[in-house]
């Protein structure tokens, strides 16, 4: 299982829950399901985005 999360969010939301109950990653992983918990670029864990370049205030029209 693939878990995405939603906007301004990171994969913790999948880890944790607010008042101590069981979290969606360990209920799958506990029925012998593979997780894989997935950060969007510059969100959470993960770095900055993958794609080099520099940002411009020129505008194209």
């Amino acid at each position: 299982m693939v878990f995405l999360h939603g906007y301004g969010q990171s994969r913790m939301g999948w880890m944790t829950t607010p008042d101590g109950r069981e979290s969606w990653s360990n209920m799958f992983l506990r029925k012998g399901h593979s997780v894989f918990l997935v950060d969007q670029p510059r969100r959470g864990e993960a770095g900055g985005t993958s794609v080099t370049g520099d940002i411009s205030t020129k505008t194209l029209d």
